[in-house]
C-alpha cells in the first residue's frame, strides 16, 4: 500500500520502481475523479478514477448522516436511559436540519441530481453539515475528514452504488493476478 494522493505519475513512479525488482508485479491504484484525458499505465498497473468528484460523493448524505446520528445518540444515551428515544430522534432532526440547511433544495429531492456526483462533498457538504450539527449539539465535532469513512457503516445494501462494486470486483481480479515471492 503507498499514499500517492491523487497524482498517478506519482503511482506510477513508485510502481515502476517497485517492478525492476519484481518483474511480474501487479497493482492497483484508485483516484478520486481527475478530470483529464486518457492516459497509458505501466503493464500490470491498473488504474481507476472514481466517476463522482471523490469517494465521499458515494456516502449516501442524505440517509448515512441521519442514520450516523441516531446510532451515535442511542451510543450516548445508553439502554436503560430515560430520554434515549427522544435524543436520538432530535439528532436526527438536527441532522436533517444541518443538511437542509447546505443542500440545494433541488438536490435533496433528487438523490440522482448531478449535485451529489459533482460536488466536493467532504468539503462542501460534509464539513459544514457537521460543524452546525456540532454547534447545535454544543459538542465537539462528531466527524472530521479522515474519519468520513465511518459513514459506510451507516449505509444500507441498496445505498451502495454499482460503481463501488465493481472498483471491488477490479482489486479482487487483480489480487488474483498476484504472484507470491518465493
Amino acid at each position: 500500500m503507498k499514499y500517492v494522493g491523487n497524482d498517478p505519475s506519482a503511482a506510477r513512479r513508485h510502481f515502476s520502481g517497485l517492478r525492476e525488482a519484481k518483474p511480474d508485479l501487479v497493482g492497483f491504484a484508485l483516484f478520486d475523479r481527475l478530470d483529464r484525458g486518457p492516459s497509458k499505465s505501466p503493464d500490470g498497473l491498473v488504474e481507476k478514477e472514481w466517476r463522482h468528484r471523490e469517494i465521499e460523493n458515494y456516502l449516501v448524505p442524505t440517509r448515512s448522516l441521519e442514520r450516523r446520528a441516531l446510532r451515535e445518540a442511542k451510543k450516548r444515551h445508553g439502554p436503560g436511559t430515560l430520554f434515549r428515544q427522544s435524543e436520538s430522534n432530535r439528532w436526527a432532526e438536527l441532522m436533517k436540519q444541518a443538511l437542509v440547511d447546505q443542500v440545494p433544495p433541488a438536490a435533496l429531492r433528487d438523490e440522482k441530481a448531478d449535485y451529489w456526483k459533482n460536488t466536493k462533498m467532504s468539503h462542501q457538504v460534509l464539513k459544514p453539515v457537521f460543524e452546525a450539527f456540532s454547534s447545535e449539539l454544543q459538542m465537539p465535532l462528531l466527524l472530521h475528514k479522515g474519519d468520513y469513512h465511518r459513514l459506510v457503516d451507516a449505509l444500507e445494501p441498496d445505498d451502495i452504488d454499482p460503481e463501488v462494486r465493481e472498483v471491488l470486483d477490479t482489486i479482487a481480479e487483480q489480487a488474483k493476478r498476484a504472484e507470491p515471492t518465493a
